[in-house]
């Protein structure tokens, strides 16, 4: 019975902050290029940054493909993983809605949307529990840890 009541609690919390993301969706973007790897480019959305009092940080992160190179393993690994491949000739983007634990030093992924040319919605995964992991020493998150982290308040 307690184990029921706490992922209702759960599954409420992250109802919540999917409500606090799909509102930042609709809103106006303002994309800020902070990163780029070997494949991707890294943009997070100024306008989505919401900081909670436990020194929680959620944003909207935009990953574009940098070539042939980044789409191929993005083929790779979803077909590894048994993902739809329908409509992934015309990937354009993922868009992430992430939470960092600043001072943990962990993220949780809530959402996580694939797109295609004029914005067309290719996949999507919503996460239904909290899953902080930790942020290892330079990742690409260790990179959203910094910029997103001691940014002024």
């Amino acid at each position: 019975m307690m184990q029921r009541s706490i992922a209702i609690c759960l599954a409420l919390i992250l109802s919540l902050f999917s409500s606090v993301f799909s509102n930042a969706l609709a809103q106006e973007k303002e994309w800020v290029f902070f990163v780029k790897d070997n494949l991707f480019n890294h943009y997070y959305d100024k306008v989505s940054i919401n900081r909670l009092p436990e020194d929680i940080v959620q944003v909207l992160i935009k990953v574009e493909p940098r070539g042939k190179e980044a789409y191929d393993l993005l083929m790779k690994v979803r077909k590894q993983k048994g993902f739809l491949m329908g409509g992934y000739e015309e990937y354009q983007y993922t868009l992430k809605a992430i939470e960092i634990n600043c001072p943990e030093k962990t993220k949780n992924t809530l959402d996580q949307s694939d797109y295609g040319e004029n914005g067309k919605l290719l996949d999507s995964i919503r996460a239904i529990a909290r899953k902080w992991d930790p942020i290892e020493a330079e990742s690409i998150d260790a990179f959203y840890h910094q910029a997103l982290c001691t940014e002024k308040k």
